[in-house]
């Protein structure tokens, strides 16, 4: 049977007005103003049409012969067409040019992608190519998402600028990428509506509803960098509630999102590592019935020494005492690459990034013949830095980019308009617009906006003039994160400045947000914390010197801690791992301290573990089967779902059940392990048998029974 009503439908879609239909063929003019198409679908080759192209062109219109083959060849010539793949795959290109080139800019040598290790979910991957990895996720069959994660200045921009290109390069003629750097600025905050207004700008003249087919059908990928940007909360309140108002808003992000994945569309997000994305609240998202699609969260790790420095120049560093642990930022890592060996003898962190910044702004003095010193032009963009921060935005247009130059600068511009000289003597407004262009700036994505180089760069002038004003503004978290983690590398002087600006605010953050801030400027508790929710971190040498209280810890790593049984309280630690750790018991109380599935270079941890008697409590094995053994099962195939997901990583099944409980979670996988409905795959990652559906039925419907004695 001729499907009629589909090329009809598709050809609509794309503007077309049916002109005339036969039998055997369908005819459809394209009048957009001074060009006049038209194209003759023959639905069999021996179909005579000529009578009928010569009235078309006696009425002006260019007609084309098309052979029917399928409505795939039809939606694959007409994509090519209007959506003009060649050239705007010559566009996508351009563009990563033009990154590379702004890299190279900043760098001073050439730019280079370094491949590092990352985690998909829960799984470490040292040599895997990434972004081939990425391709292949994008070229699977249904919806998927994909959450590209990396703490600040650690390589998200640069990770999906190589798979931006790698698109355009690799995936053939039908399947062009949509990319959308996304920024606060004065005039997107509904993320609907910048998304739109890039779709807009990336497809002129082609309607919504086409666009929108083609997302569908996963010929158009969507990469959506910075999704974080958006997200903003006034630290004004004194208290935690808004951390629910806080996922209201990235909730409704996140639904603009789910409304997209659907048939085979492809959505790639990156964003800031946060508790956020990763907790029971986005778990519980990721698992509402009217989401239907693949999910791989993917983390870029520490970069390694090994791959960006050698060993040589590791050595050079441990030898004059800066840890090289202290400078895992790829930033500066990149600046020690393209030094030579003499000149990184007897330099400290701080000489390293001191020397960092005289390179780009000496160089910029000629470049660009701005007569102002290296201390005048930090100064200029810590200011710049600073005043970004207040206004929760981190790019803007240039104009306003120049305006926040001068005006809070204007004294340093106009002094140095006495160090030109002849005709060549700019005017302040001159000098202003070329820092606007300075190699501290860039113009963010596709958008006509000034943003800094990147977050680095922000973070370290940004924290400078913290610690230089006398008091601490209360700033989005999103901008104290970015100095922290920029600090995070100095020396233990600087980490202590900027420590004691932020806690001048500590009462407006939340107990995760004072956790980031201890973890990176201070390497220990300096507050007493409950209910922390603590994924996929690395502790080193950290201090646990103050309570934590009905608090779980999921898959971190813990490297040279004393863990004292008396500072935790209802704490659980599942899918850890220790190593040189010791753990001392220096109280007789129940402190309800359990390990669930972790992993130890001793047993010493045993020591601190609470023992669960379960009779003592009232609560008897029955009672705990018949409520947890359903909770487990749900994790995977949760109420609503037409179909289970058959692999979860351990951690998972954790997720939403109250600290107390965890220990009968765990006893529910045991018990559901010996009845051959879950397997364990890996000591992190466990499997649904499809084989024992009745069992996992009756379990999702409550009829589940369990022999206590087994």
């Amino acid at each position: 049977m001729v499907p009629k009503k589909e090329v009809k439908s598709l050809y609509e879609l794309y503007g077309f007005s049916l002109f005339d239909e036969e039998e055997d063929l369908l005819v459809f003019i394209y009048d957009q103003g001074y060009f006049k198409n038209a194209e003759v679908i023959k639905f069999l080759d021996s179909t005579v049409a000529d009578k009928l192209i010569e009235n078309l062109k006696i009425l002006g219109y260019t007609p084309q012969i098309t052979l029917f083959q399928g409505i795939e060849q039809l939606n694959q010539q007409l994509f090519r067409g209007f959506f003009k793949v060649d050239s705007y795959k010559s566009k996508v290109k351009k563009g990563y040019r033009n990154f590379k080139e702004n890299q190279n800019k900043i760098l001073g040598f050439d730019y280079e992608y370094i491949k590092g290790s990352y985690y998909e979910d829960i799984e470490l991957k040292y040599d895997d190519d990434l972004i081939k990895h990425m391709i292949e996720k994008l070229e699977e069959d249904g919806p998927q998402l994909i959450v590209l994660e990396a703490a600040a200045g650690y390589g998200k921009t640069c990770t999906v600028y190589e798979l931006y290109n790698e698109i355009a390069l690799k995936t053939g003629d039908y399947c062009i990428p949509l990319m959308t750097e996304l920024s606060r600025n004065r005039k997107a905050k509904i993320f609907r509506y910048v998304l739109l207004d890039e779709i807009d700008k990336n497809f002129p003249g082609l309607n919504s509803e086409l666009i929108e087919k083609e997302i569908f059908s996963g010929r158009i990928p969507v990469i959506v960098d910075g999704f974080d940007e958006l997200l903003i909360r006034s630290h004004t309140n004194k208290d935690n509630s808004d951390t629910i108002s806080e996922f209201d808003d990235i909730e409704s992000m996140l639904k603009t999102i789910g409304e997209m994945l659907k048939g085979n569309a492809k959505i790639i997000l990156t964003s800031r590592k946060t508790a956020l994305l990763s907790g029971d609240k986005f778990h519980y998202w990721l698992n509402n019935e009217e989401n239907f699609f693949g999910v791989t969260r993917i983390t870029l790790n520490e970069p390694s020494t090994r791959d960006w420095i050698g060993q040589e120049k590791t050595s050079i560093i441990n030898n004059h005492g800066t840890s090289v642990g202290m400078l895992l930022n790829p930033v500066i890592l990149a600046f020690i690459k393209n030094i030579s060996v003499d000149d990184l003898q007897n330099k400290d962190i701080e000489k390293l990034i001191e020397d960092y910044f005289i390179t780009l702004l000496t160089r910029e003095q000629t470049r660009q013949n701005i007569r102002l010193t290296v201390n005048d032009q930090l100064k200029i963009f810590e200011s710049l830095a600073y005043q970004m921060s207040i206004s929760g935005i981190t790019s803007d247009s240039r104009d306003n980019i120049k305006s926040m130059i001068y005006e809070n600068n204007w004294e340093i511009i106009e002094k140095s308009l006495e160090n030109y000289y002849g005709s060549d003597k700019p005017d302040s407004e001159s000098i202003a617009n070329t820092l606007a262009g300075h190699v501290l700036l860039d113009r963010n994505g596709s958008l006509d906006e000034v943003g800094f180089i990147n977050e680095f760069i922000f973070g370290i002038l940004l924290g400078n003039v913290i610690c230089k004003y006398p008091s601490m503004d209360y700033l989005d978290m999103k901008f104290i994160d970015l100095a922290c983690t920029s600090f995070e590398i100095r020396n233990e002087n600087n980490k202590n400045q900027l420590y004691e600006k932020v806690k001048q605010i500590s009462d407006a953050l939340m107990d995760m947000e004072k956790l980031e801030v201890d973890i990176k400027l201070k390497n220990s508790l300096t507050n007493k914390y409950k209910s922390l929710s603590v994924e996929n971190r690395i502790f080193n040498k950290f201090s646990f010197n103050e309570a934590v209280e009905s608090s779980v810890f999921y898959s971190c790593v813990f490297t040279n801690v004393i863990f004292n049984k008396s500072i935790f309280y209802q704490t659980t630690f599942i899918d850890c791992k220790f190593f040189s750790c010791s753990f001392e018991c220096d109280t007789e109380n129940n402190q309800l301290i359990h390990f669930i599935n972790c992993n130890s270079d001793n047993e010493d941890y045993l020591l601190i573990e609470d023992s669960l008697d379960i009779k003592s409590i009232g609560v008897t094995e029955a009672d705990i089967i018949e409520k947890y053994e359903r909770i487990v099962i749900e994790q995977f195939w949760p109420p609503g779902k037409k179909a289970a997901q058959l692999k979860r990583a351990y951690r998972t099944l954790f997720y939403g059940v109250e600290h107390i409980d965890h220990i009968y979670v765990e006893m529910a996988i045991e018990k559901l392990k010996k009845r051959g409905i879950l397997t364990a795959v890996s000591s992190t990652l466990y499997i649904l048998e499809v084989s024992k559906m009745g069992e996992i039925q009756e379990i999702k419907n409550g009829k589940g029974v369990w022999d206590v004695n087994e």
